[in-house]
């Protein structure tokens, strides 16, 4: 039912990015460069060496994850850019800025300030230096066709400049975009070019870079052999040049292969490896990665107390340089590590530092994986209801992207489509202006040729006259048939409407079922599993059944929702009135609802005489008071009480339902009755529709009555409607014609 995650995502997510945007680094220290820069920048000279010292310190401390520090000297070299008018230094000023701004996860920032550096003077490699952080940027937005996009752009620009150099990097960090939507096989073709044209250029440093990245990729689909071939590559190539920004990676990689296969000695060495680089170079960062991946072994090897060691240090590591995604990744560890040793308090506690980092990180994939974790951790704690509701968030949350994955491939397709019809319409265009040139060329014949045929006309102008009126007659039955075709169109416009209008409520309803019928499906079935699942005591298996009681309503409530309104809309209201019983219909609606009301601890009081009767259609008003008696449940505070009152006279009948709940707030209010997509959380995060209350007002007006609530904050929710009494009606046109009688 729950799609695992994969344990190489920190590393996939973490380091791919900087592997295809970082500078090269070799075997210099870049904690030694940085030190050199720091001792040799001379803020007190003011000149174009300075700022660009201070562009090669922003970049090292880039290189090496000093990304508050990085900000601050940029921030020093921007403003002495500015005070000694150097354009392009402050360029490249910005550009490295915005690449810091994108590795602390500052997005919008970043876009920003890389809008500032495309407005100075254009230069080709700075611009496409630009170009290749805003698709990084994006790309961590999990915005991946719009990096694609601004990638193709940038593969116009080297092909247009027949640039090698610049096509196997574009080719390479387009692959992982489309690795980001799935696109497999033209990942790895991007991928095999890349490597392609760098062994062409015999540029060894992107050779073994794109040896790496295609090992990952291999890595990823669980095709360990072709994995451990290009990495091993990638390893001799990037010692011999001694690239060693490649080669911690190839370790990394190398070693959670061997970490797949079971092979956890060679596993922990080469990750051992990679720290000892990672020191070397002072990369926080990956010291951090490499810590969680040392602790995912020795949960292996189920040394769990090596372990809790490891992801202690992580964490808090990831904690002193605000690492939002170490703090993720290591949190998470300590959730499964706790699951594993029975300790499920302490394990909740770490994923609900995991859960808050992912959505400060707004990274999906990484809810879906805490959810996950947080319904195997109360199952295996035997805490079903608990491990129920997170499988539903899982679900909602999981139908959420697949609605939205499906909205970008209609948008996706729709703007192919346009383009398609901009390029037919330039045809017809075209082929019109060709028809007008066609037609200038005849006017000009026809000129020539009218001079020399005006006496011819001269000739025949009086067989013209007689003829007029023969032509008068054929023009009065020519407007005539304008007329009927006038007409005739007017008839097939009105049925067009009304076909588009019959299609938008199609739309509406199949919209409103994939939607908010999802979800009680979606409950049901996870109770269903559980039930078939796991042996139950007594106790659980009633909170369960109560559970699965309150779905089934909840399922009752909306179809009946769904299929007034749709017969609404598609045939149009039919009132078919009846006399019947008004306090029997309310307590055939409140009897519906008492597990929900005993669970909240809802008192409900029904003051309606018992004779109190009523002449409308029965079904309809039934379904206007069970949207609003479920609707005060929903709002209802624990521990209160709803009233449903009824008053009445010769010439109205109004009921109305009073709740004790949270009320609605003002900017809420001019929201109701007026849109079926308007719905918010209850008291006890109850979901619903938006349609029950338009439904009330469009069966209420269908009586010829009238509805409204009043609503105070924190005080309370009054819904009532009011519809002529025609029961007194009937009863005194009886007794009318009894008289007579």
């Amino acid at each position: 039912m729950i799609k695992k995650a994969t344990a190489h995502f920190f590393l996939f997510l973490l380091l791919s990015i900087t592997l295809l945007f970082a500078e090269l680094s070799f075997a210099q220290s870049n904690q030694e460069r940085a030190d050199n820069l720091r001792e040799n920048i001379n803020l007190a000279q003011k000149d174009t060496n300075t700022v660009n010292s201070i562009n090669s310190l922003v970049k090292v401390l880039l290189e090496i994850n000093q990304n508050r520090e990085g900000l601050e000297w940029a921030e020093r070299g921007l403003d002495l850019a500015d005070e000694i008018d150097y354009a392009s230094g402050k360029q490249s000023l910005l550009i490295h800025k915005a690449d810091h701004l994108l590795q602390i996860g500052e997005y919008e920032d970043a876009l920003s300030t890389l809008d500032q550096a495309e407005e100075l003077d254009y230069n080709s490699e700075r611009y496409f230096q630009l170009l290749n952080i805003r698709a990084g940027t994006y790309l961590r937005m999990n915005n991946p066709m719009i990096s694609i996009e601004i990638f193709r752009e940038m593969e116009a620009i080297a092909d247009s400049t027949d640039n090698l150099d610049q096509l196997s990097t574009v080719k390479n960090n387009m692959a992982y975009a489309y690795g980001e939507i799935g696109e497999e096989d033209e990942t790895i073709r991007l991928y095999t070019e890349a490597l392609e044209i760098s062994e062409e250029l015999d540029n060894k440093p992107k050779v073994a870079i794109a040896l790496n990245n295609i090992g990952f990729l291999f890595q990823r689909s669980g095709d360990f052999e072709q994995a451990e071939n290009y990495l091993l590559r990638s390893e001799n190539l990037s010692k011999e040049i001694n690239l060693l920004s490649n080669l911690v990676r190839t370790y990394t990689n190398l070693g959670n292969v061997h970490k797949d296969l079971g092979e956890l000695d060679q596993a922990e060495s080469y990750h051992k490896q990679a720290l000892e680089v990672y020191e070397e170079q002072g990369n926080p960062r990956g010291i951090i990665q490499t810590i969680y991946n040392l602790g995912n072994i020795e949960i292996e090897r189920e040394n769990y107390d090596l372990a809790n060691s490891l992801f202690i240090e992580g964490y808090e590591k990831s904690s002193d340089i605000n690492l939002l995604m170490g703090v993720y990744y290591n949190a998470e560890g300590m959730g499964r590590l706790g699951r594993f040793t029975g300790r499920y308090d302490s394990s909740i506690e770490w994923l609900n530092r995991a859960l808050s980092a992912a959505e400060q990180l707004n990274i999906n994939d990484s809810k879906l994986h805490v959810f996950d974790l947080f319904y195997q951790t109360y199952k295996a704690a035997e805490n079903y209801p608990e491990a129920l509701s997170w499988i539903e968030r899982y679900n909602t949350l999981n139908d959420s992207l697949r609605d939205e994955e499906s909205e970008r491939l209609t948008t996706q397709y729709e703007a192919q489509l346009g383009m398609r019809e901009s390029l037919q319409q330039n045809e017809l265009l075209q082929a019109q202006q060709l028809q007008q040139e066609a037609q200038l060329n005849s006017q000009q014949w026809i000129i020539v040729s009218a001079i020399g045929g005006v006496l011819f006309l001269l000739v025949i102008g009086g067989f013209l006259i007689l003829n007029s009126k023969r032509s008068a007659r054929a023009n009065k039955l020519l407007t005539r048939k304008n007329i009927e075709l006038e007409s005739l169109n007017q008839t097939i416009n009105h049925q067009k409407k009304e076909q588009e209008n019959s299609n938008l409520v199609k739309t509406k309803l199949f919209g409103i079922v994939a939607h908010d019928l999802r979800g009680p499906v979606n409950a049901m079935q996870s109770l269903l599993y559980l039930l078939r699942e796991h042996d139950l005591s007594k106790k659980e298996l009633d909170e369960l059944t109560a559970d699965m009681e309150n779905s089934i309503t909840e399922n009752s409530t909306l179809m009946d929702n769904l299929l007034g309104w749709a017969k609404s809309q598609m045939d149009g209201l039919e009132v078919a009135k009846q006399t019947f019983n008004l306090r029997m219909c309310v307590r055939a609606v409140t009897e519906n609802f008492t597990t929900r009301c005993r669970e909240k601890d809802i008192q409900v009081v029904i003051d309606i005489p018992e004779d109190q009767e009523m002449h409308a259609d029965y079904d309809m008003i039934k379904l206007i008071i069970r949207n609003l008696f479920a609707n005060a449940i929903k709002f209802s505070k624990p521990n209160s009480t709803i009233t449903i009152v009824s008053k009445s006279d010769e010439h109205s009948i109004q009921i109305s339902v009073i709740d004790e709940g949270v009320g609605i707030p003002e900017e809420h209010k001019p929201k109701i009755f007026k849109s079926i997509h308007f719905t918010s959380n209850g008291t006890d995060n109850e979901q619903g529709s938006g349609l029950g209350l338009n439904l009330c007002k469009e069966f209420v007006e269908s009586h010829e009555g009238e509805i409204w609530f009043q609503s105070e904050v924190n005080k309370g929710t009054t819904f009532a409607f009011e519809i002529p009494n025609e029961k007194n009606k009937i009863e005194q046109e009886v007794a009318e014609n009894q008289k007579e009688l």
